[in-house]
């Protein structure tokens, strides 16, 4: 990652910035998640491929103590049925940025035209998981290998449901050239960051947020303190045990009270591993894949 996007993160409100980009098979989606973290971990596949990728992936990278994290979703489906698992692999990509993601990134191609079934798809989200997801929505534009005026004209001679996706979001949009010169798309993270960033400020929420969301915070919060309480508690079931292990005369009642607190110890390690359980059915680990950038 260069230097002038590394300041740009650096100034971003918040410590982690949370994207989470979407759209159709062959949009460009994984190789702008690669251009966005300069890394190649995003398994980029043909537009033709017949084996449709379904989970989704996820990396993150770090620089002056803030987190820029990119979750990368499968493709939309024409079919119903398709269109109904996309809306839930992207509410699980939604929660498994917890609190939130600050962007929600509609990826589609510029040299073709957008079709209704992409705009369908951010109705039926938004239908899904609210209207304040609209706020968060950002459009990326790839095969951007032409001038911005060139690329505006492009947009201004659209379809209805194209020019009304736009005005509905603020006329938020970027355009990538993943195919370019290492330069330019560094200029173009730099361009979709601070758009981010600007969003962020506007924004009455700063991460997008909806009850799915909140119940999973919520749930997060009993956990830690639950844990924060039941830290001391096994540490000192370790020590009994210690000084116990070395007494041979230990009398009755002391032993007694430490398996005492020892079972009540294990009996709430058993509770948070049930809300443990429900947070992974919630989030769909088995439907999310994590690779690291170093």
């Amino acid at each position: 990652m260069s230097f002038a996007v590394m300041e740009v993160l650096k100034d971003f409100p918040d410590q982690e910035c949370r994207i989470i980009l979407l759209g159709k098979s062959g949009a460009g989606k994984s190789k702008s998640a690669n251009s966005i973290l300069s890394t190649d971990l995003f398994d980029v596949s043909s537009e033709h491929d017949s084996r449709p990728r379904i989970k989704c992936a996820r990396s993150s990278l770090s620089v002056y103590e803030k987190s820029l994290l990119v979750v990368d979703t499968p493709g939309f489906a024409e079919s119903q049925d398709g269109r109904q698992s996309v809306v839930q692999v992207i509410k699980d990509a939604i929660v498994a940025t917890c609190p939130g993601p600050h962007a929600v990134v509609l990826v589609t191609r510029c040299d073709v035209t957008i079709t209704s079934a992409e705009t369908d798809i951010v109705s039926q989200l938004r239908s899904v998981l609210g209207e304040e997801l609209r706020r968060h929505l950002v459009l990326l534009l790839t095969h951007g290998d032409m001038e911005q005026r060139d690329v505006r004209q492009l947009l201004d001679a659209s379809p209805a449901h194209v020019k009304e996706l736009l005005k509905d979001i603020n006329e938020r949009y970027v355009v990538f050239n993943n195919e370019g010169s290492r330069e330019e798309q560094e200029r173009q993270v730099q361009q979709l960051l601070r758009l981010v960033h600007q969003m962020v400020l506007e924004s009455p929420r700063q991460v997008f947020s909806c009850p799915l969301l909140r119940e999973c915070e919520k749930d997060i919060t009993y956990m830690r303190n639950r844990l924060r309480m039941l830290e001391p508690r096994i540490e000192t079931c370790r020590d009994d045990v210690r000084r116990l292990s070395q007494d041979e005369g230990v009398a009755p009642e002391k032993l007694g009270h430490v398996l005492a607190l020892t079972a009540q110890a294990i009996e709430d390690l058993k509770e948070l591993a049930a809300v443990d359980e429900k947070l992974t059915a919630r989030v769909g680990r088995e439907n999310l894949t994590s690779c690291s950038v170093s």
